[in-house]
């Protein structure tokens, strides 16, 4: 279970656009803690960097699909585009 229930505002939006998660697909959550909506991702078979200044549940922490960088959402800049 996601750790909070933010999620659900994640999977009706998606539901809503019909936009579906593509498994293999890669995604980055701003301001992720404390990880309801890497984990909805996660768990659809996304790879994920999660960027925050707060870590995320243990268990999304060791996700090998996870990348977590500790730091302010605002002022992320991805190394590739």
């Amino acid at each position: 279970r996601p750790p909070a229930r933010a999620y659900k505002k994640l999977v009706e939006a998606l539901a809503r656009f019909g936009i579906p998660f593509q498994a293999g697909e890669s995604c980055v959550d701003l301001g992720a803690s404390p990880g309801s909506w890497s984990a909805v991702a996660l768990y659809a078979g996304l790879r994920v960097v999660a960027v925050d200044r707060s870590e995320l549940r243990a268990d999304l922490m060791s996700h090998p699909n996870l990348e977590f960088i500790r730091g302010d959402g605002f002022r992320f800049e991805p190394e590739e585009k």
